[in-house]
């Protein structure tokens, strides 16, 4: 059964191969509409569509990702896309416009201050534009050892190294996005998507969750389940080809790398 709970009306289940077209449509809508980057960006609905079917077919197979649904009418209300960090990028991934490439440079730029606050290597992660299809078969094969050379910090990614200084799948659980549709906007759905997902990482055995929060609401409801700074970059400062491409967003400062125990 892939029914999780049910809160005010609101089914919470993890995704289904008949969720994937809804799910991708409720995910580009939002985004493209609500969350600080894709909007500075100017990323559109559908060119947030094409980044999301591919994410949400590796949400099925990997099975630690949910939905909610309204019970009456059955519509996908809210979503949260959350995958093994240790994992390869979705099978037949394409992206569909160069307006993504700022997003993972920020990303990368972002992991890296984390990384580097704990003199760390950093992940070989495939290079962008990744490699072709196919990726090996799920269960994916784990990203090289993170090479360990001193560990001075005391936060939750720090803690999974320091018996093996290597984070193994199965550990670390991303996740990558989240969203809820306007509308049911003061039902708590966000929070109960959080609170489920975690609570099936855990069951699944995963030891911590991380994050990128980009915008105030989610750094503040991340927080509330004890989620604290790993790394951030400001947007007014970052830089993309030389220019700053994020400066004009203004409902929040920072990108945050946020992280928790499980």
């Amino acid at each position: 059964m892939s029914i999780l709970t049910e809160k005010n009306g609101i089914i919470f289940e993890t995704i289904q191969q008949q969720d994937i077209e809804a799910t991708a449509a409720c995910i580009s809508n939002i985004m493209s509409k609500s969350e600080p980057i894709t909007r500075a960006l100017q990323i559109s609905e559908a060119e947030f569509h094409g980044f999301a079917i591919p994410y949400c077919h590796k949400a099925v197979k990997e099975s630690v990702s949910l939905v909610a649904k309204d019970r009456q009418t059955g519509q996908i209300v809210g979503f949260i896309i959350s995958k093994d960090l240790m994992t390869w990028p979705p099978e037949r991934l394409e992206i569909p416009s160069d307006k993504f490439e700022p997003i993972f440079n920020l990303l990368e730029q972002l992991y890296r201050v984390a990384f580097k606050k704990l003199t760390f290597s950093p992940p070989v992660y495939p290079a962008y534009p990744y490699p072709a299809y196919p990726y090996p078969a799920y269960p994916y094969p784990a990203y090289p050892a993170y090479q360990a050379i001193t560990m001075e910090s005391n936060l939750v990614l720090e803690s999974i190294y320091k018996s093996k200084n290597f984070i193994s799948q199965g550990e670390v659980l991303h996740i990558f996005l989240l969203g809820v549709v306007k509308n049911y906007a003061n039902k708590n759905i966000a929070k109960t998507l959080i609170e489920v997902n975690l609570k099936l990482a855990k069951q699944r055995n995963f030891k911590a969750a991380i994050v990128e929060a980009t915008g105030l609401a989610s750094q503040h409801i991340f927080r509330s389940f004890g989620f604290q700074e790993e790394a951030a970059i400001k947007y007014k400062t970052y830089k993309f080809n030389n220019k700053k491409i994020l400066s004009t967003i203004e409902n929040s400062e920072k990108c945050i790398l946020m992280s928790a125990k499980i």
